[in-house]
């Protein structure tokens, strides 16, 4: 082995470039380690080329180590390895051509084969990656097309998980074969205990009473319109509750604030765009909403326009909006303005203006006085929407970097609009004040100009708590909190530069995240984005296929999503065109938009993919019908858009005993079908070509489908 080591590291010497300010002996002891450790676990012996670097972060160093093969027989190996001996990354490539389909393929080694692999291969990393990981299972369907899976780990300490730092591992689904790992795990880091700690009731009191839930309206398309609707939802940004003192944490600050870049963006329309705006009725000229853009804004004539562009707002589709962007050559204070203008109104919806950074100069008003100066430019602006909105400071940070008294160099508001009682998401204004000139430098508004209802049969907010806490929750988890940021500053704004130093691991009760935080208002049922019935995407497991000949093949089906979304299969009953073409849809990876169902919007959805897709075409559309078997035949030969070659029919001998049967058009698709092993003939001699398929022989041709390849 020594040997060994010595050849390596003299190769080290010749392919490995030298590390800046650092010399090889500071790192050969080190180097050895890791390179001992990386052999424990991956085999290298076979190699004959190597070369390394080491990445130098603060006091830690990493070794990248790579071993390939001149050859180019081997798969190429890459490892990283820490200065404390832990390996922290894995990957491997390869130079030979891999062949994957581009079709859909069932994977040779399940996710349970992939598991223990997994669990064989940890025990050879480290123990602390066995002791201190949880393991998160994942119950949701695979996808058709995925060529790994993929198993993550969650750091756990004191029995809490730390979410920060985790641990993934790749498996090749059709070798078995580990393709990569990676982690984020830190050193010497210091964990509270979970003495003391508040209980999980007194959490969700303390939840309740300092970030709680709002009643909101948010959107979502109904036949391309834009629909409001109502939930309990947490609009706030805060999740965190300290679990030792029972206070909300604050976790994020605000760092800002100074940007007087310039960006060389250059838009300008073209004679066809401007012609086709000028037809648009009721249109504002460029010309007009230059000239207003400056007298609002205040613009010299210096300032020069250097881009401009038209649009439709994505919420008031009958809205459109000018965009465009000023700038003012000057050495010594560059500036910029960009802005976005209502096209039919001359209303300003939005603008941003880069300052300059005077540090002779200091900040002349305090918050209260900087929000003062927003409300007055609102007034001024838009007095009826004033009147329609609510300050809030959710999404108000602490401002770095300040010293004593000093006051922040700017201060940014947000009005929330709200009516009925209720937040209206995405709507209100938006506001940076410089706390040095008392200038508001940026400004937005969005505003829905559709109806919205008004509210009726809503639950209390003590329901919606109930709900939200048996429904969705809040769990004890650590942390990374930052009781300091420190900064540095450059010519144009304040970075921020976060430092282990102001690093701090808390504990606390944190909202889960497993479901989406919208509750219906009416009803108390969990919703998704679009405001339809949450519904976990679990795999399905029937309770009557237990003595069905096609089990093996349903529960392998169903491990992919594809499946029929009920408790209950009945196996053996005739299966509709509907149920048939879902499956073969999923068995595509096809995205359908409508959860499985009987209804007409559902086979909209499902039927015009499958025209598009040339499986089916709109003369045959029967989703009630039960499915023959040579239509299910043509259905799948589609899929593989072998049809073209199918519908050469005087080609193909078929010597089945009742081949008179199969409709002549469909002869090469039963041929074709029967050569792939996607049907065989029963008794040896009889297709069956005009019978009504079970489910169960329905999910056994899926299954065939994807066994081809």
């Amino acid at each position: 082995m020594k040997k060994y080591l010595l050849l390596i590291l003299s190769l080290v010497l010749v392919l490995t470039l030298a590390v800046p300010s650092v010399s090889f002996a500071d790192y050969d002891e080190a180097l050895e380690e890791a390179i001992l450790k990386a052999k424990e676990v991956f085999q290298t012996d076979n190699y004959d080329e190597f070369d390394y670097h080491v990445n130098k972060y603060g006091e830690e160093s990493e070794f990248y180590l790579r071993w390939s093969d001149s050859s180019n027989k081997l798969n190429e190996i890459i490892v990283t390895v820490n200065s404390k001996g832990r390996i922290s990354s894995y990957r491997y490539f390869t130079y030979r051509p891999y062949y994957r389909p581009d079709s859909p393929q069932l994977a040779k080694i399940s996710r349970i084969e992939a598991k223990l692999i997994v669990d064989k291969f940890i025990r050879k990393l480290d123990s602390d990656y066995i002791q201190k990981t949880k393991y998160q299972p994942d119950d949701r369907p695979l996808k058709i097309y995925d060529k790994e899976y993929d198993f993550i780990y969650i750091r756990q300490e004191n029995g809490v998980l730390f979410p920060s730092n985790t641990m993934k591992i790749y498996i090749d689904n059709m070798t078995g074969d580990v393709t990569a790992f990676s982690t984020n795990w830190e050193e010497d880091l210091e964990f509270p205990t979970t003495d003391g700690i508040i209980t999980l009731e007194e959490g969700q009191e303390a939840f309740k009473d300092q970030i709680g839930l709002q009643l909101v309206y948010k959107f979502k398309y109904v036949d391309d319109k834009i629909v409001p609707y109502l939930v309990f939802t947490n609009l706030t940004g805060k999740n965190h509750i300290d679990a030792k003192t029972g206070e909300f944490l604050k976790s994020d600050m605000y760092y800002g604030i100074y940007n007087d870049k310039i960006y060389e963006t250059d838009r300008e329309l073209s004679p066809a765009e401007y012609k086709s705006i000028e037809n648009i009725k009721d249109i504002l000229s460029k010309e007009f909403v230059e000239e207003l853009i400056r007298e609002k804004l205040n613009m010299e004539d210096e300032f020069k326009m250097y881009y401009i562009n038209f649009d439709f707002d994505w919420r008031n589709k009958d809205e459109s909006t000018w965009s465009m962007g000023f700038r003012k050559e000057d050495k010594e204070n560059p500036r910029q303005v960009s802005v976005v203008v209502n096209a039919k109104t001359g209303q300003i919806k939005s603008f941003y203006k880069t300052v300059k950074l005077d540090k002779d100069k200091t900040p002349q008003y305090n918050k209260e006085q900087s929000q003062e100066l927003a409300e007055e430019f609102i007034k001024k602006h838009q007095p009826e929407k004033y009147e329609q909105v609510e300050y809030v400071d959710w999404n108000q940070y602490d401002i770095v970097p300040l010293e004593g008294e000093e006051l922040p160099r700017s201060c940014s508001f947000y009005f929330i609009r709200k009516e009925n009682d209720a937040y209206v998401s995405n709507s209100g204004f938006n506001l940076t004040v410089d706390t040095v000139t008392g200038e508001v430098t940026s400004y937005n508004l969005e505003w829905f100009k559709g109806e919205l209802p008004v509210p009726e049969g809503v639950i209390s907010i003590e329901e919606a708590n109930e709900i939200f806490f048996n429904e969705i929750g809040i769990e004890l988890k650590y942390i990374e909190y930052y009781s300091k940021i420190e900064y540095r500053e450059t010519m144009t704004m304040f970075e921020p530069k976060r430092k282990k130093d102001n690093r701090e691991i808390k504990l606390v009760y944190s909202i889960k995240n497993d479901k989406p935080l919208n509750i219906d208002s009416k009803t108390g049922n969990i919703v998704n984005h679009i405001g339809e019935a949450y519904k976990e995407n679990i795999i399905v497991k029937y309770t009557d296929i237990e003595n069905s000949d096609a089990k093996s093949e349903i529960e392998v089906l169903a491990q992919y999503g594809i499946a029929l979304p009920e408790e209950k299969l009945y196996p053996t009953n005739k299966i509709n065109q509907r149920e048939f073409l879902y499956l073969l849809a999923k068995a595509n990876d096809f995205y359908i938009r409508e959860t499985f169902s009987d209804d007409s919007k559902f086979d909209e959805d499902l039927y015009e993919r499958l025209l598009r897709e040339g499986i089916v075409k709109k003369e045959e559309k029967s989703p009630e019908s039960n499915v023959i078997k040579e239509d299910a035949v043509k259905f799948i030969i589609r899929s593989l858009k072998y049809d073209k070659i199918a519908s050469m029919q005087e080609i193909y001998l078929l010597d089945f005993k009742d081949a008179h049967e199969v409709s002549p058009e469909l002869r090469g698709h039963i041929a074709i079908a029967n050569i792939l092993n996607i049907i065989s003939p029963e008794d040896e001699y009889f297709i069956k070509p005009i019978n009504k398929l079970t489910k169960e022989e329905a999910f056994i041709m899926i299954y065939n489908y994807l066994k081809i390849n």
